[in-house]
């Protein structure tokens, strides 16, 4: 994808592909790895419960959600998450323009919402059922008395 500078979010979209450039730089936009998730899992998760609720909200209300919205309404989520997210300091973030940001963001949000809103919170799940089964056979095992 090209630089986006001198465009519009809408031509940035078009464009499509998974290679975006934002403040001189290319980034290979792909869903992230694991240190990337652990770092972004404070702001991401928090950014991605919300669009979550948007997308709910927005289907009750018929509309599409939005998405920019978001971004403009949470600005430290979205930057923390970003910076996690593409492992650039959370100062150069800042000093991009505001189109250049949120085309990074959406991409990124685009590539890694599944992850964030659907396989996460299952993980989560069952690993607290995995725990809770746990803790109750400890209990039971503890319970028992030997003579």
């Amino acid at each position: 994808m090209g630089d986006t500078s001198n465009t519009g979010l809408a031509e940035v979209f078009a464009a499509g592909g998974d290679a975006i450039t934002v403040g001189g730089e290319s980034f290979d936009v792909k869903p992230a790895n694991l240190g990337q998730i652990a770092r972004a899992l404070k702001s991401g998760s928090v950014l991605f419960s919300l669009w979550k609720a948007e997308q709910e909200k927005a289907k009750a209300n018929g509309r599409k959600p939005e998405l920019l919205g978001l971004i403009i309404n949470y600005p430290d989520h979205t930057l923390n998450t970003v910076a996690a997210l593409t492992g650039k300091p959370r100062e150069w973030l800042d000093g991009l323009q505001l189109d250049e940001a949120a085309a990074l963001a959406i991409r990124l949000f685009e590539v890694n919402l599944d992850f964030f809103t659907n396989r996460l919170p299952m993980l989560m799940e069952q690993f607290s059922a995995r725990i809770e089964q746990m803790e109750k056979t400890i209990k039971a095992g503890s319970g028992a008395s030997s003579a």
